[in-house]
């Protein structure tokens, strides 16, 4: 027994040395109070004390220490004046106006003092979010204030009258009724007598002994009712707070102060030393420290693997496990800690745009910069391109450029994705010239920089977009990109810039080359756009043969992949080249409900060159319009109606035509008076010639004068005639 009590004197000696544990404290303004928050190690007790204008906070562990210097970075003075940590007399609260404090623990540890003016009724205070719980509720009724207050049953006893013996000594009734106390003190529904209490600072609901209390821990999970959670969202709402309840807390996320004044070497060193404890068990608390170092040098991988040494670790503080994905760029899993938080105004609106792949509309810009502004400036420089680049990509030019700019004040303006950053805010101000200088800039950078492949697909996009060429050096690194990247992320869409950049370029050999195409049944989305655009580009630009090789084939093989654009380009070029039963292959292979007027045009061009009117009669039912009056006439007129040619071709505006028509057809008094064409004159002339006159009433000798005057006008009808149809 000697041994056992040289153990245990050295053991006391041992933890009387132990350094002491310092706690930050938080604090944030609101409209109706001022807020501290200190995250206190798990099972800690306190006690709260009120004075005049003053408040005294003890933590039962003398070890714990306050660290209160960044209390008054985002406050003022105008109710908490002055704070400070008195060693064993624990934190000393002074108050610039007639307020009291109030704390409680929430569930993740977290030790919230509330400071605010002292009401003249505390009861009064709540009665306004109790309405609001039974407006929403619909069934709790209306406290009625004063009835409550003037209750004596429902006043807290006076000290005394509590037994003196310890909380787990009491029955389960007593102790579950004194919860019921405590917990109504600090949601402020009672008043107590006994505000220094402490053993009823614990009192709640949540935390009230069950028969197996002592033997379960529990540490992961927290018990609350739908009224607890409503009235804490209705007092939060009394109290000023914007703030969503389902928000997730700055102060967990507060990635700048996890650092140390140690060098990394020996900070890591010291920490990876107390990592193990006796029989290879991790030390949480060392786990959780290094994590947060990690995390703070960007080191994501390295702290996921700390985190994941304890299995209930990374259960714990699943916002850091999705720190360590974001930092190293990686998926978050279908289990987001910052899920639909972007409009939060809080520090995690910077994290959930990091961790979500689209953009928030309600995105808390302000909050996202404030956020951004309290990081280290390492983060700074390595988070900054990719949250500008997301900004901007969603159209929050101001937000953009305010990082931008924030990465340019240390110094990082030539790193190439500042400049990708750049090239995009220049797209979206419109100004041309200075995106694509800015993309060059990336892609011919010195450095080996994964921005590259990126900037030469905004090129080859905006090429595109442009309908302008790309350079062979270009197309050239598009292809050793799309071969080097194959197997990443980006390979898929390097290969189809650069299957477009060869279209671009004119080589529509190398771009419908089978060994370059995918297999029809396995084309992505991706592939079928690149597909298409490229049956545009040769349509538009390849010579006769080129074009004719390639687009029935691949018409053909990817009919299905195939758009009704590209289809209409395609079957207009075999057209003018004299190819309408192809055309007409091409077009029919189209679904009857996606033939627009476009395409029905088409079709009756091609069957009026192969000579088919009734069939482009027929495409030309109910289309109005001057091009399809000129094919139907077109049509009309294989069938041999003329006369009707003619009147569609006065009604397509074209009166030449139609006068031709209907010359032809005989019906010369339809011929238009504005047409500048000559049958006007050759229909009055014909009229002339046509005439007869009746000479039965002359004399034989006079019969004879006018059939010699009629012959010489005949001969100068004739002859007028002739000089018209020269």
């Amino acid at each position: 027994m000697k041994w056992l009590a040289g153990f245990s004197l050295l053991f006391g000696v041992w933890a009387a040395t132990l350094p002491a544990q310092t706690l930050n404290v938080r604090s944030g303004e609101h409209d109706t109070f001022t807020r501290l928050v200190i995250k206190i190690p798990v099972g800690t007790e306190y006690t709260l004390e009120n004075a005049k204008n003053t408040a005294q906070l003890k933590l039962a562990n003398p070890k714990l220490k306050f660290d209160v210097s960044k209390v008054f970075s985002r406050i003022g003075n105008n109710r908490l004046a002055g704070i400070q940590d008195e060693g064993d007399n624990g934190l000393n609260m002074t108050f610039s106006c007639d307020c009291e404090a109030a704390a409680f623990v929430d569930a993740r540890n977290l030790l919230v003092v509330d400071i605010k003016s002292r009401p003249e009724n505390a009861i009064a205070q709540v009665a306004e979010p109790l309405s609001l719980i039974s407006e929403r509720a619909g069934r709790i009724s209306r406290i009625q204030t004063r009835e409550v207050q003037d209750d004596p049953t429902l006043r807290l006893p006076t000290p005394g009258t509590v037994p003196a013996a310890p909380l787990q000594h009491n029955s389960l009734t007593e102790e579950r009724l004194l919860s019921e106390l405590g917990r109504a003190v600090q949601q402020e529904l009672l008043v107590s007598d006994i505000p220094s209490d402490p053993r009823l600072a614990q009192l709640v609901l949540d935390q009230a002994p069950t028969p197996s209390a002592t033997a379960l821990t529990p540490k992961n999970y927290a018990v609350t009712t739908v009224i607890d959670r409503d009235l804490g969202s209705a007092l939060s709402l009394s109290q000023g707070s914007t703030e969503p309840t389902d928000c997730h807390p700055s102060d967990e996320l507060d990635i700048g102060n996890w650092g140390s004044d140690q060098a990394l070497s020996e900070h890591i060193s010291t920490l990876r030393s107390k990592l193990f404890r006796e029989f290879d068990t991790v030390d949480q608390a060392t786990a959780l420290q290094l994590a947060k170092f990690y995390l703070h040098f960007g080191f994501g991988a390295e702290a996921i693997v700390i985190l994941q040494l304890d299995p209930g670790l990374a259960a714990d503080y699943p916002s850091l496990v999705a720190l360590g994905h974001i930092l190293d760029n990686g998926s978050i899993g279908s289990v987001n800690p910052f899920g639909g938080q972007q409009h939060c105004t809080q520090d995690v609106a910077l994290w959930a745009l990091l961790s979500e792949p689209d953009v928030d509309s309600k995105l808390a810009t302000k909050a996202l910069q404030q956020a951004f502004s309290r990081l280290p400036s390492h983060l700074r420089t390595y988070l900054g391109p990719r949250i500008s680049e997301r900004l901007a990509d969603a159209g929050h030019k101001a937000s953009a450029k305010a990082i931008l700019r924030a990465i340019t004040r240390s110094g990082k303006t030539e790193a190439p994705a500042v400049k990708m950053v750049e090239a995009k805010l220049a797209n979206l101000d419109g100004d041309a010239v200075s995106y694509d200088a800015k993309l060059k800039e990336v892609i011919y950078a010195p450095s080996d920089s994964e921005q590259a492949p990126k900037a030469l697909i905004a090129v080859i996009e905006k090429a595109w977009e442009t309908q302008t060429s790309v350079s062979a050096k270009e197309s050239e690194l598009a292809a050793a990109f799309s071969l080097e990247y194959r197997k990443a992320d980006i390979g898929p869409a390097l290969r189809n810039a650069h299957l477009l950049a060869l279209g671009l370029a004119g080589d529509f050999d190398k771009a419908f080359d089978p060994d370059t195409t995918d297999e029809p049944a396995t084309m992505s989305p991706e592939g079928i756009q690149t597909l298409n655009r490229l049956l545009q580009l040769l349509s538009d630009r390849a010579d006769d043969v080129t074009f004719l090789r390639h687009a029935l084939h691949e018409t053909d093989v990817r009919s299905k992949h195939v758009t009704i654009e590209s289809r209409s380009m395609v079957a207009e070029r075999l057209i003018e080249l004299g190819f309408a039963e192809s055309a007409l292959e091409v077009l029919d292979r189209l679904n009857s409900r996606h033939i627009g007027k476009q395409q029905r045009l088409l079709r009756a061009k091609a069957s009026l060159q192969i000579r088919r009117p009734h069939r482009a009669l027929l495409e030309l039912l109910d289309i109005t319009g001057p091009e399809a009056a000129q094919l139907r006439a077109r049509a009309l007129e294989l069938n041999g109606n003329l006369q009707k040619a003619g009147e569609e071709l006065l009604a397509a505006g074209d009166p030449d035509q139609a006068a031709r028509n209907f010359w032809l057809s005989n019906t010369w008094d339809q011929i238009p008076e504005e047409t500048q064409s000559e049958y006007p004159i050759l229909a009055t002339v014909a009229t002339k010639l046509k005439s007869e006159d009746d000479w039965g009433g002359l004399a034989p000798l006079e019969q004879a004068r006018a059939l010699l005057k009629d012959s010489e006008n005949t001969r100068g009808n004739v002859s007028d005639l002739l000089a018209v149809l020269e």
